[in-house]
């Protein structure tokens, strides 16, 4: 499990680090025992690594305590291949459970005391229904457009500039993006590269 440092750094804004007093602190790191009670997989077919016949994304979430456990994201192609898999902390999808829809008005002092007393009122059936939700929409919105890789300028970098061109110049290409679970708020981009047989990450930022 990683330390509370870590947890605040990657799952809150920066306007939130050094505003948690030790109780909340506790809350965010334990979730107070909160839990996924039974084997969650969600699955959604899209036209990735062929135009006419469509593979499968399949998320998985095991049972266990969400601070602690690990979940799966697999593609499988239409000729049942694995093409693309990555296992990634539970605790992923708790990042902006502990930010409010609004803040009170008042200095820095005033900020604290809501922020903490906020996080201090989250239940653990709050956090149990926040994960699910999370984990229901996840594959929702996985498909990328062409509107998406043309703002990539605003990208730390193209990470494979043969995919991105070949991407870029193919109007049948299909993308997908997948969060970096490990960053704040970056995504990465993939597309399938017939040389490699595989989904290709080709433009990511943090």
């Amino acid at each position: 499990m990683r330390n509370s440092v870590t947890i605040l750094f990657l799952l809150l804004s920066t306007t939130l680090v050094g505003q948690i007093n030790s109780n909340a602190d506790e809350v965010m790191t334990t979730l107070r025992g909160a839990s996924i009670s039974k084997k969650i997989t969600q699955t959604k077919t899209i036209f990735f690594s062929n135009t006419k016949k469509q593979d499968t994304i399949v998320l998985t979430v095991p049972v266990g305590l969400i601070n602690q456990s690990t979940s799966h994201i697999t593609i499988k192609s239409f000729d049942n291949r694995t093409i693309y898999s990555e296992s990634f902390k539970t605790y992923y999808f708790m990042r902006g459970v502990f930010e409010p829809d609004s803040i009170p008005a008042g200095g820095q002092e005033i900020y604290k005391a809501y922020i903490n007393k906020y996080v201090i009122s989250l239940t653990k059936e709050k956090f149990e229904d926040y994960a699910k939700d999370q984990i229901n929409s996840f594959l929702n919105d996985i498909e990328a457009t062409k509107l998406t890789l043309n703002q990539a300028n605003s990208y730390d970098g193209i990470a494979n500039k043969d995919v991105y061109k070949d991407v870029i110049a193919n109007p049948n290409s299909k993308v997908i993006w997948i969060p970096c679970f490990e960053c704040d708020e970056g995504v990465r981009c993939f597309a399938y590269s017939t040389k490699k047989a595989k989904a290709v990450k080709f433009l990511e930022s943090d």
